[in-house]
C-alpha cells in the first residue's frame, strides 16, 4: 500500500504492478480511465549517469478522504 497525503487529502493505492521498461517505453505515461497512481524512476537504481531503463510501479486508487478545511474564529468574550 502506498499512501499519499496532500493539501486535498490523503489517497491510499494498493500497488498492482511493477516492471523494468527500455528507457523511451512512453506507454506508461498515457492517460488512464480511472485513478491510477505510476512512480518511475532511473533503473538500475545506483547507474551513474542516463540509466538505460526504467523501474515502473502502478498501483489503483482504492480509498480516498478528502482533506477538511477548518476555520477557526477567535473572539474576545461577550463577541459574536
Amino acid at each position: 500500500m502506498l499512501v499519499v497525503s496532500t493539501d486535498a487529502g490523503e489517497f491510499t493505492y494498493k500497488v498492482r504492478k511493477v516492471s523494468i521498461v527500455d528507457v523511451d517505453d512512453r506507454t506508461v505515461i498515457v492517460p488512464k480511465p480511472h485513478a491510477i497512481l505510476t512512480v518511475t524512476t532511473w533503473y538500475l537504481f545506483d547507474f551513474i549517469g542516463d540509466a538505460p531503463e526504467r523501474y515502473i510501479l502502478v498501483a489503483d486508487l482504492i480509498e480516498e478522504r478528502a482533506g477538511v478545511l477548518l476555520l477557526v474564529f477567535l473572539c474576545r468574550p461577550g463577541e459574536k
